[in-house]
């Protein structure tokens, strides 16, 4: 796969048009809610739904269009993976980011073969986040890969 290249694409944090609009997916309450500060500090994101299993994040990202969705790989009720699929199904507009502590390259080839545009791992470091987000919602297909093994 070759990487995404950020070079020629309006990455500007300090951009004047509307926030990159986010969903959290994850299990974990406490990595949601972590994530959505996080997110909000960087100044170009918002985070407008949050889930905390498979179909609750095909759910949320029908109802708010996100231009992202952060999405965890294990969860209950469905996968991160078939959520993935879901999601790039019906909305081919939404980007989905697959953000998890597994780096089994398998299961990340499984999400990117089911409409990921990109992944990192959870112990990525926060402008490493940022520019990922900042690349899917600018266009990137296929964004460079972080931490597979």
């Amino acid at each position: 796969m070759e990487p995404f290249s950020v070079a020629n694409t309006d990455l500007d944090s300090s951009r004047t048009r509307r926030p990159i609009r986010i969903v959290v997916a994850d299990d974990h309450a406490i990595i949601r809610a972590g994530l959505a500060k996080l997110l909000e500090s960087a100044g170009d994101m918002e985070v407008v739904g949050s889930a905390a299993d498979g179909c609750e994040a095909v759910e949320v990202s029908a109802r708010e269009r996100p231009d992202v969705v952060l999405m965890d790989l294990s969860m209950p009720r469905a996968n991160g993976v078939e959520a993935t699929r879901r999601i790039s199904a019906a909305q081919p507009g939404t980007r989905v980011l697959i953000l998890t502590a597994a780096s089994r390259i398998d299961q990340i080839w499984e999400a990117m073969r089911a409409g990921a545009v990109g992944h990192l791992l959870k112990d990525a470091e926060p402008e490493a986040l940022f520019a990922t987000i900042r690349a899917a919602a600018a266009g990137g297909d296929r964004l460079p890969a972080s931490g597979l093994r």
